[in-house]
């Protein structure tokens, strides 16, 4: 059966399925959210068994009444089972049976079938997965086609995200039943096409028999029995065989992807993150200056200019090496020379502060962190808030932007970082090197003229490009994925001097983001980490280091709130605000303090908050001016005993008269 028979099957049930539930809704027992007066009553998410039933049955040429199936299997508040369903399909004169297979199992099924999905709650409050039915109508090896009888949809799904919302649970028609005018089943597709072959080869030969003469005419029969025979099984055998897919073009590719940045104007991302050490410590420590391996909880967001970056991560952390003064390699280009030098000369100020040379020799001694930490910028050019425990800062975001805390390490590597003028011009060309469409900026690319298929089936076109990175040739690579909207499946920089490959992502496991309808973020995302340029020829194009992402939650657009970027200080935080110093007089740097009140939403709250700043403020004048006093006394009798001393000389002197 073609896709239009299908489609035109699915039209007239729909049709039939509208027509009976509207006369059935004037005894339909009360659902919370009908409307009597509608005529789409049953688009209702806890109707989604009654119409796949609905459906499933039409579809095996039974017509069940829409009334009686809504009387017969209820609606509760969770819906309803796949009992449910087996009890009344069976009484429509359908015997059907419940039971749990795999895809490959589910692909020898006689369809239609009924599929139990679970799909996630986008809520960030809520993981209680939500039941619903689909009917599957066929399953090739690439893909697999449903009908949602609740939202009238048709859906050609990959199979990998078809079996990421399968339960594994069937409902189908009990003795294998086959539905009226379905598919046929593959044997009889292929003994067809056998006992036609064995006949058209019979008349093959008993031509060449008949006229041996005719040798040209017996070479053309025979091709043309060849194609006939081999269009008949194909077309015999297989249900809407796979066509071969079309290459995009470059412009087409660069094109989709500007069009899908442009409508997703916000995006939210949490992941954690596991690194790996994939070489001995000392050459991480030396070359990726990797003093130990991060194991953190991470959440990303823009929407338009604003920016939000918090991490969750352990207070402490062994280091994978005894620390030590960082080494000054001579051979290193002059920027990578300098930071080492900086960063010897900050470890020989912090020992001598804190004496960790008398420190008891082979001491362990661990890395502290702040275990959570956050920045936002509310996208009004000026503050950039970061909020630590039981502290706030606000910043200048004109000047301390630049610092690019909200760098994103998952959505960088995915190709989604946003852009952000605050960059450094190093830092713009390397983050267009890495997302997209900034590649298209750096590198010149070519498609190549055949997809490749990854690991979970996934059909991928395929770019190669050269441009220039810190006056580097380089050699660009993108994997993008044609089943899931242009996701980035792998990414490969190499030098084109000698091949050596600097930089590799690896990205599977797609995840539809809610609230952007046709964009996928990888569910797992690896990052390795190369050895420099710089580095013995033994470690070029080695990995040394392996970061593992994992995507937690993403929502898009309308659901990302605007609250995320005011990073509002909760009761009790101790508030600094260098972006005042100035402007009150104070010393440049120095920030202005205040107490977050208990309760803001009450005026006493900041009463009370004013009365004990301003009590503050009176103390410390008052005790100034009696400071002031008491010196200015002091000096007065002072003056008083150095002049009483003088008098009183002056007068012995007159008392006793001149010496001989």
């Amino acid at each position: 059966m073609t896709v239009a028979s299908v489609v035109r099957i699915l039209i007239l049930l729909a049709a039939g399925l509208l027509a009976d539930g509207a006369s059935a809704r004037g005894q339909a027992p009360a659902v919370a959210g009908d409307d009597a007066t509608r005529s789409d009553q049953w688009r209702n998410a806890q109707r989604c068994g009654i119409n796949a039933a609905y459906v499933f049955l039409g579809l095996q040429d039974i017509k069940a009444d829409y009334e009686w199936l809504l009387h017969r299997i209820g609606v509760g508040d969770r819906g309803s089972t796949l009992k449910d369903l087996r009890i009344a399909t069976s009484e429509a004169g359908l015997p059907t049976v419940v039971a749990k297979t795999t895809l490959e199992g589910l692909a020898r099924t006689p369809m239609p079938v009924v599929a139990h999905m679970e799909r996630q709650s986008s809520s960030e409050f809520s993981r209680d997965p939500r039941g619903h039915y689909v009917v599957v109508l066929s399953v090739n090896d690439r893909m697999v086609r449903y009908v949602d009888g609740t939202t009238g949809s048709l859906t050609l799904a990959p199979r990998l995200d078809f079996t990421r919302e399968w339960t594994g649970y069937v409902l189908a028609a009990a003795g294998g039943r086959q539905a009226a005018g379905w598919p046929r089943p593959p044997w009889l597709g292929v003994a067809a096409a056998g006992l036609f072959s064995a006949a058209a080869w019979g008349a093959l030969f008993l031509a060449c028999r008949a006229s041996a003469a005719r040798g040209r005419g017996v070479v053309a029969g025979f091709g043309l029995v060849l194609v006939l025979v081999t269009a008949a099984g194909t077309a015999a055998a297989a249900d809407d065989p796979p066509k071969p897919r079309p290459v995009p073009t470059v412009a087409e590719v660069r094109a989709e992807i500007e069009a899908q940045r442009a409508r997703t104007t916000a995006l939210l991302v949490s992941y954690a993150t596991k690194q790996t050490a994939l070489a001995e410590p000392a050459i991480l420590v030396k070359y990726l200056n990797k003093l130990y391996l991060r194991n953190d909880r991470i959440e990303d967001a823009f929407k338009g200019p604003k920016r939000f970056h918090k991490v969750s991560q352990p207070s402490q952390a062994a280091p994978i090496a005894p620390l030590a003064p960082p080494e000054v390699d001579p051979n290193a280009p002059p920027a990578i020379r300098e930071n080492q030098e900086r960063l010897r000369k900050a470890y020989e100020d912090n020992a001598a502060k804190t004496k960790a040379s008398a420190k008891a020799p082979g001491k362990s001694e661990k890395i502290t962190f702040q275990p959570e930490e956050a920045w936002a910028y509310n996208g009004n050019g000026l503050d950039l808030k970061r909020l630590i425990r039981g502290l706030s800062e606000v910043h200048d975001y004109r000047k301390d932007g630049t610092r690019m805390v909200f760098q994103s390490g998952y959505l960088q590597n995915v190709g989604w970082e946003p852009d952000d003028p605050t960059f450094p011009k190093a830092g713009r060309e390397v983050r267009n090197a890495m997302t997209l469409p900034g590649v298209f900026s750096v590198f010149q690319y070519k498609v190549k003229p055949t997809t490749e298929t990854v690991e979970d089936g996934s059909v991928c076109v395929v770019l190669t490009g050269r441009g220039t990175m810190a006056g580097l040739e380089v050699e660009s690579k993108l994997w993008l994925d044609l089943d899931h909207g242009l996701m980035l499946r792998r990414h490969e920089l190499a030098q084109v001097s000698d091949g050596t490959v600097g930089l590799r992502v690896e990205a599977d496991e797609p995840k539809s983001v809610p609230g952007a309808e046709g964009i996928y973020l990888p569910g797992r995302c690896r990052f390795f980490e190369f050895a420099p340029p710089y580095a013995p020829a033994n470690l070029k194009g080695k990995g040394l280091a392996q970061t593992e992402m994992t995507l937690l939650e993403s929502k898009a657009n309308d659901l990302v709130p605007d609250s995320l970027f005011e990073l509002t200080a909760p009761p009790g935080t101790l508030v600094n605000n260098y972006r005042m110093g100035n402007e009150i007089g104070l010393q440049a740097g120095y920030p202005v303090e205040f107490v977050v009140p208990a309760d803001a939403t009450k005026l006493d709250s900041v009463i009370d908050q004013a009365q004990q700043a301003a009590s503050r403020t009176r103390a410390q004048s008052s005790g100034s001016r009696w400071l002031i006093m008491i010196n200015l006394a002091g000096v007065l009798v002072l003056a008083l005993v150095i002049a009483g001393r003088r008098f009183l000389r002056r007068k012995s002197q007159s008392t006793e008269g001149p010496k001989s």
